[in-house]
């Protein structure tokens, strides 16, 4: 979503107007022209920088065994020099249990690959069983997280080679599985103990970065007198905060953008940075409060302020230390609340509400920075008490559950595909059944973007690798050129897929040829690629194909339902923190996936945008409604009778409720509820007054957005 900054909004809290920088939505974006869209995506470099470790770490996780192969003459190391580059891959960085236990379970299924792959591959039946059993049971662990998603796609490409190499001698065929697990041995070794991974490190020191300006601006705040010298200062101050926490941002989107399936710690970065722009919002604020504080001579309240905004300070800069500490997940101990007091009226009580939101605020980062090296995303982790169990596998085996109809369709499709290049008799037609398998996506929309990723860059890497046979024909420059392009490949990895295919075609290309030299591997390379590709469109387009226009309606009823309990939370009668605080963020997850399942629906029908415009405006009017909620419940404190909130709280919950049902049952919402009035008659003070009246507004145009959705015709 675009973001702007409000250089002149009205401060919620206070009602004056005050520099509130932060995001405002935007109209989600309206697709152009299908075909061009999806290439310039596809071709579309990630803003992140060159992983030069990452990329030597893959080159010597397969050039050692090489040269091992080529000085001890033992083919079986060949298996070690693939397993060696492919589990190395699989390591993102993180924390230490993390990738460890994704790349031993990589390399323990490139072990169970190398050994039944080839003696499977001796029968058309057996080959058939095990790539249809393989690659779906490889293709559903993604329920267990992105670490399990790399490692079941490394296995699932080691299994599909090896079913392309048929040995009946099942001593060769452990020879190979050894081979195979020596090389995933090996590049845990290079990846946990000598060559570890930091990806998230600059995203890291730019967050912290703006954490440490926010505590300096706080400092500031609380130390400088009320003058214009002050004044000017702190300008330049703000100016520098702001341009902080916009650089954290742009560094922190361009790392996640360019981390397939990354979920934990790039989520709780996001939440430290947010808790760190609005507590910037919220020292601005304190700082007219202050002013007006000093000029009607309340001094005294001033000094007891004061205090606060000190201890605010320093928990900022505590928790920028642990964020750029990369040490071990531990409990955050914040300095003990250093409120007004319960009895603080006028500017006192403004001051009150907005220290207490920034306390929350740090106990919200403080609560994501403990665990920054937890790879599940935030809501997945348990809450305090219960147990860690996750859910079980047999709950997602359901035919309604999208990951298992997705990996029953990688299963078909990789076993259409061995079939094929066996009844074909294709040349190297592993390279058929990998690139389906690598191809095919959950979407039809990111299968296509990456059947383009994949095929170009396999066509620009046929190319350079036409040209490099053609000049270079000693075996050991070959091997140097494997290396090299190795390391290029694994280093530009996160800035585009297609420049990886294209760097990696002639590495494996070249690696063949200085094994057995085969005329046609380039052409054999290119003409599989593009097989594969269509293999996988076909099976996406065809096999169970989820769309986006049948699953936005579920996800558009689980974020009411979030938004319901964050109403509930926040007009509740006995007004509760946690509870809350809680219901916010599970609106916020919501949110977010909302407005992922619009924009695949609208990639999936580029043309048809028109009758789009009610779903986008629902997720436009959902977030504006969360907003208006998010700030009444932050000025909760400052509700002079929270009971009066009982009828309100009904109307919203009610009509929330029916619009809900209207979505999921497809059909016009019924007679509304007096939202409005309810407002009007709780409302004891211009205020509150004004808060329910928002949230009202909000709520009746969300109804229109649902109702033009649900009754297209009318």
């Amino acid at each position: 979503m675009a973001t702007a900054v409000a250089s002149a909004a009205r401060c919620p809290y206070t009602g004056r107007r005050a520099p509130m920088p932060g995001p405002v939505p935007s109209t989600p974006r309206a697709p152009g022209f299908p075909i061009v869209d999806l290439v310039r995506e596809a071709l579309r470099f990630a803003p992140v920088g060159v992983s030069v470790a990452a990329g030597l770490r893959g080159g010597v996780a397969m050039g050692v065994p090489l040269l091992l192969a080529g000085a001890l003459h033992a083919p079986a190391l060949s298996w070690m020099a693939l397993s060696g580059f492919l589990v190395s891959i699989v390591d993102k960085g993180g924390a230490w249990r993390t990738r460890a236990s994704a790349m031993a379970w990589a390399t323990l299924g490139a072990c169970a690959a190398c050994a039944l792959g080839p003696i499977a591959g001796t029968r058309l039946d057996a080959s058939l069983a095990l790539a249809f059993v393989g690659a779906t049971a490889l293709s559903f662990v993604r329920i267990y997280g992105a670490g399990a998603v790399g490692a079941g796609m490394i296995t699932l490409v080691l299994l599909l080679v090896s079913l392309a190499r048929p040995e009946p001698s099942l001593a060769r065929c452990l020879e190979g599985a050894a081979g195979a697990g020596a090389g995933g041995v090996w590049a845990m070794v290079l990846a946990l103990s000598l060559w570890p991974l930091r990806p998230y490190r600059p995203a890291r020191l730019t967050v912290a970065r703006a954490l440490r300006a926010v505590a300096a601006l706080a400092t500031e705040v609380a130390r400088l007198p009320l003058d214009e010298a002050s004044a000017a200062a702190l300008r330049g101050q703000r100016a520098a905060v702001r341009q902080a926490i916009e650089e954290a941002r742009t560094t922190l989107a361009a790392t996640r953008r360019g981390r397939r399936g990354d979920t934990g710690r790039g989520e709780r970065l996001l939440i430290v940075l947010e808790s760190a722009d609005q507590t910037f919002a919220a020292v601005v604020a304190l700082r007219e409060l202050l002013g007006g504080m000093r000029a009607q001579g309340s001094d005294a309240v001033a000094d007891a302020v004061v205090p606060a905004i000190e201890a605010l300070s320093a928990d900022v800069l505590r928790l920028a230390g642990v964020i750029e500490a990369e040490g071990p997940d531990a409990p955050i101990a914040l300095s003990p609340a250093a409120l007004i007091g319960a009895e603080a009226t006028g500017d006192a009580a403004l001051a009150e509400a907005l220290l207490q939101r920034a306390r929350t605020l740090m106990e919200e980062a403080a609560g994501a920075a403990s665990t920054l090296e937890e790879e599940r995303p935030v809501e997945a982790l348990p809450a305090e008490g219960e147990t860690d169990e996750g859910t079980s596998w047999q709950e997602h085996w359901t035919w309604r559950s999208s990951v298992a109809r997705h990996s029953l369709r990688v299963g078909v499709t990789v076993a259409l595909g061995v079939w094929l290049t066996h009844h074909f008799a294709l040349e190297r037609g592993y390279w058929v059944t990998m690139s389906a398998a690598v191809i095919l996506q959950p979407q039809l929309p990111a299968t296509l973007s990456r059947a383009i990723q994949r095929v170009l860059g396999t066509v620009l890497g046929g190319v350079v690798a036409a040209l490099l046979m053609s000049h270079v024909h000693d075996r050991h420059a070959m091997l140097a050129l494997v290396f090299a392009l190795s390391v290029v490949s694994v280093a530009v990895q996160p800035i585009n897929y297609a420049l990886y295919s294209a760097l990696l075609t002639p590495t494996f290309v070249l690696l063949a040829e200085a094994g057995v030299h085969e005329p046609g591997l380039v052409r054999a390379r290119i003409v599989n690629t593009v097989l594969g590709g269509a293999l996988a469109l076909a099976g996406a387009r065809l096999l169970w194909p989820m769309s986006e226009r049948e699953l936005f309606p579920n996800t558009a009823a689980e974020v009411l339902d979030d938004v319901r309990a964050l109403a509930g939370a926040a007009l509740a009668t006995g007004f509760e923190p946690e509870r809350y605080h809680s219901a916010r963020r599970a609106t916020g997850i919501g949110l977010i996936d909302a407005d992922a399942s619009l924009q695949r629906w609208m990639a999936e029908s580029p043309r048809r945008a028109a009758h789009l415009e009610a779903p986008m405006a629902f997720v436009v009017y959902v977030r504006g409604l969360t907003s208006a909620l998010v700030a009444l419940g932050s000025a909760r404190p400052l509700a002079s009778s929270p009971a009066s909130l009982d009828a309100f709280a009904a109307a919203v919950e009610a009509e929330l409720a029916e619009l809900r049902a209207a979505i999921v049952e497809a059909r016009a919402p019924r007679e509304p509820a007096d939202v409005a009035g309810a407002a009007e008659a709780a409302g004891e003070g211009p205020a509150l007054r004004s808060r329910l009246e928002h949230v009202a507004q909000q709520v009746t145009m969300l109804r229109g957005s649902v109702a033009r959705w649900t009754t297209p015709e009318g």
